[in-house]
């Protein structure tokens, strides 16, 4: 999930490429740089994609070559939502002192939305996302809680797996 974010510190400058980095930077109370905050992106878990692969290769398996060519595997249209709506929700949900601010150097071009056609997915394969946008931040953000507070990252992460594979049933 790619967000052109720049997390700073008095020290050092890191560029942020995923939730996961945002989210890193708001367990190390960093202020985190938004270069283009109202950008919309196509956000989902991680597990979203994995899933899609899966059912894909189990096609691909038994099927072949009528399954042997390009698929996205993307969020709902409804989830298409800006960086800056993400990120205060993150924030929001983190607490603690966490912020961001828009970076107001110039950058780049970016487009300003991005979207995955996944119908053929849906169509096709019967993928889906399981879960929306706001789940998906709330199961990121306790991860990451899970794993600075010592959990045992092992179990919870499949917890988690188990959670997603019964919310498809």
């Amino acid at each position: 999930m790619q967000d052109g974010s720049t997390v700073h510190h008095p020290r050092y400058e890191i560029r942020l490429l995923t939730i996961t980095i945002v989210v890193s930077a708001l367990m190390l109370f960093l202020l985190a740089r938004l270069r283009f905050p109202d950008a919309v992106r196509p956000w989902q878990h991680v597990l979203e994609p994995l899933a899609g692969y899966l059912t894909l290769a189990e096609r691909l398996h038994v099927d072949g070559a009528a399954f042997a060519e390009a698929w996205n595997f993307g969020p709902s249209d409804e989830d298409a939502r800006p960086v800056r709506w993400v990120v205060e929700q993150l924030v929001r949900g983190w607490g603690g002192g966490a912020s961001w601010e828009a970076d107001p150097k110039p950058h780049p071009h970016e487009a300003n939305y991005l979207r995955l056609d996944s119908s053929k997915a849906r169509t096709r394969l019967r993928w889906h996302p399981r879960w929306p946008l706001s789940a998906a931040l709330e199961k990121i953000a306790a991860w990451h809680r899970a794993f600075t507070s010592g959990a045992n990252m092992r179990d919870f992460t499949l917890a988690q797996i188990g959670a997603y594979e019964a919310d498809g049933r």
